[in-house]
């Protein structure tokens, strides 16, 4: 076998400053989910879609009478060159 490259490893290794101390949580969803939460960016476009994912774990938590550890935090959306922020 050959040996990964030293670019493919660093990789691996180099995360963005943002996502210290985080993971990621996912699962799979019917399209029309994504349309829904994208209809909610829309009214609330100070929003991230982070934001709603934490919101909806913590609502999910409460329901089930565990830590609310989502913790939503006030998020800014960034400046994207070339496109106007929602």
């Amino acid at each position: 076998m050959s040996k990964p490259t030293q670019s493919v490893a660093s990789a691996a290794v180099r995360r963005e400053p943002t996502r210290t101390g985080k993971v990621m949580v996912s699962g799979w969803l019917p399209l029309e989910a994504r349309a829904s939460l994208r209809l909610i960016l829309a009214h609330y476009p100070d929003k991230l879609m982070q934001d709603l994912v934490a919101e909806a774990f913590d609502d999910l938590f409460a329901k089930y009478r565990v830590p609310q550890t989502a913790h939503v935090r006030a998020t800014a959306r960034p400046e994207t060159k070339g496109r106007k922020a929602r």
